[in-house]
């Protein structure tokens, strides 16, 4: 193994990969339960529905990635802009109504592919925003010559 290598070794904290897994299952589990209920009412208490399952479904997924980043230790300094993990938090969030909005509004198949869409469009955009997060503070490595 070279040396390079040995300096970018990360590992994987476990015990973060199973609290990611749980955060998905109670949050998919919420998502739907809160889910049915938009289709049940009407009006105002319709849309406090899709607020609250949009709420959840975004804030759910976005934590259950952030804990699954959170588990890869590096072996460089890593911190993390608030301002802009905040940002990645509101892009799934808003992004997760539009796309139950988009699903609930029509039952149909065009419908339920625009709401997809939407959310896959989402998801992107917040993925990208939460990797933009990151800041690896890199150690040079002059001890080394990489080039052999």
């Amino acid at each position: 193994m070279s040396q390079l290598a040995i300096k970018l070794a990360a590992m994987t904290d476990i015990r973060l990969v199973l609290l990611s897994v749980a955060i998905s299952i109670v949050g998919s589990y919420t998502v739907l339960d809160i889910a049915a209920q938009i289709m049940l009412s009407e009006g105002q208490t319709r849309r406090w529905w899709l607020l609250g399952s949009g709420l959840a479904l975004g804030i759910s997924t976005w934590a259950m990635h952030f804990t699954a980043i959170l588990s890869h230790r590096m072996t460089t300094p890593v911190s993390y802009d608030f301002r802009v993990v905040l940002l990645s938090m509101g892009v799934a969030t808003i992004g997760a109504i539009f796309g139950l909005w988009a699903v609930t509004r029509q039952m149909t198949v065009r419908g339920g592919l625009y709401g997809q869409e939407v959310c896959w469009l989402a998801a992107a955009l917040w993925q990208c925003t939460m990797l933009r997060c990151h800041r690896c503070i890199w150690q040079p490595f002059s001890d080394m010559n990489c080039c052999q």
